[in-house]
């Protein structure tokens, strides 16, 4: 990013920063998809979806966080992409059976 002169986090706050907003956003993120559950827009089957999914994302984030490593960075990325498109089939899958 810095070479091509984008104004990435990594670029304007360092990496420090940027391991520590990583973390902040991914237990950020877990939080709110848990609070679906007491809202009542979904039920149990996207709660234990939600809970081992989010815990093998805060997993990942919390050793990018000490490790920052650009492999785990990618393997935290990748998982990301997995993490989003699992819940919305939790979700799925709960209000199919549930409703």
């Amino acid at each position: 990013y810095q070479r091509a002169g984008v104004p990435m986090l990594p670029v304007t706050h360092g990496d420090a920063h940027t391991r520590r907003m990583i973390l902040l956003y991914a237990l950020q993120l877990v939080a709110i998809t848990l609070l679906l559950v007491p809202a009542g827009y979904v039920g149990s089957i996207y709660l234990v979806a939600a809970i081992v999914l989010g815990g093998v994302f805060l997993n990942y984030a919390a050793r990018m966080y000490v490790e920052g490593t650009s492999r785990l960075a990618w393997r935290l990325f990748k998982y990301s992409n997995y993490y989003l498109a699992a819940l919305l089939l939790a979700m799925v899958v709960d209000r199919a059976l549930t409703r």
